[in-house]
């Protein structure tokens, strides 16, 4: 038996997969299709903010 980490774009057409190493960010999103930055951690709609880890009004003591 073999396993091996695959991702897929189904839409837009045409499908897309990639199975193996997905470690190289920029290969994934080229591969795919997508802009570079894509990916980043800051991409997002225009005009939102990048989503944080928690919420906003934590009570840290």
């Amino acid at each position: 038996m073999l396993a091996a980490p695959t991702l897929v774009r189904l839409r837009p057409e045409p499908a897309r997969r990639i199975a193996g190493d997905l470690s190289d960010e920029g290969r994934i999103l080229q591969g795919l299709g997508l802009p570079k930055d894509a990916g980043s951690k800051d991409a997002g709609p225009k005009g939102t903010e990048p989503r944080s880890a928690g919420p906003k009004d934590a009570d840290v003591r």
